[in-house]
């Protein structure tokens, strides 16, 4: 079995990892799935700063301790879902949400 710290690159996550590496837990690595806004121009949708920051310092950082971590990204980025239809829901057009959101814009 291996075990794998599921990491944001927030306090908490990062938190988690050091915690368990202080005590011994066994850790096979991080997974960091990175959430992508065009995979063409290869933007990723996390804040800038964010992520130079995850790529530039943390990570290299916590393979240094020992910490190997794993990028996944999804096949589909945030103008995929921005352009397609995502249907399958059951709330009517006309319910409450949708009439406030029109008088709202």
């Amino acid at each position: 079995m291996k075990y794998f710290v599921s990491c944001s690159f927030g306090k908490d996550s990062i938190a988690t990892a050091l915690l368990a590496l202080e005590k011994g837990e066994p850790i096979d690595g991080l997974i960091f799935c990175e959430v992508m806004y065009d995979h063409s121009r290869n933007i990723s949708g996390e804040i800038p700063e964010h992520i130079n920051w995850i790529r530039n310092t943390a990570i290299p950082r916590l393979e240094e301790m020992g910490l190997k971590t794993t990028i996944v990204k999804g096949a589909k980025d945030y103008l995929y879902f921005f352009k397609n239809t995502v249907g399958g829901g059951s709330m009517p057009a006309s319910s409450t949400v949708f009439r406030w959101l029109g008088n709202a814009l």
